[in-house]
């Protein structure tokens, strides 16, 4: 992120995917917002890498432009927050995409068939890495 300020001021759209781990805790921070220049941003990752009130203040500064928020730093996001009711954020419902049982099915064969080798599967969660 060091690296990404000449991006970020250039950026119209910036999408957090970002999984939650010690090192992205509130990564996207006001440091971060404040480079935007009316940038939309989204966040699919985790809720707890983005600092809700610096994407407040950025689309009250204008650093941003909207927000699409699909997750929460707390879920259920409680009725009484400001991302209800600001007509710059949608809160999407927390679907990170289109999950059919053929997708799962697949999933499942190929972890059977790796676990059958004598090999960890591929698509295991990593705790040490969060992911």
């Amino acid at each position: 992120m060091a690296d990404a300020s000449a991006s970020l001021a250039q950026a119209d759209l910036v999408v957090s995917a970002l999984p939650l781990t010690p090192a992205t805790d509130r990564m996207v921070s006001t440091q971060i917002v404040s480079q935007l220049q009316g940038a939309v941003f989204m966040n699919v990752g985790r809720g707890p890498t983005v600092d809700a009130q610096a994407i407040r203040a950025g689309l009250e500064g204008g650093n941003l432009k909207k927000a699409v928020l699909d997750v929460h730093e707390v879920e259920p996001l409680p009725h009484s927050d400001w991302r209800w009711t600001d007509p710059r954020v949608f809160v999407t419902p927390h679907i990170s995409g289109p999950v059919t049982q053929k997708d799962v099915y697949e999933a499942m064969c190929t972890s059977a068939k790796e676990l059958g080798e004598g090999l960890l599967p591929s698509l295991r969660v990593d705790p040490k890495r969060g992911y």
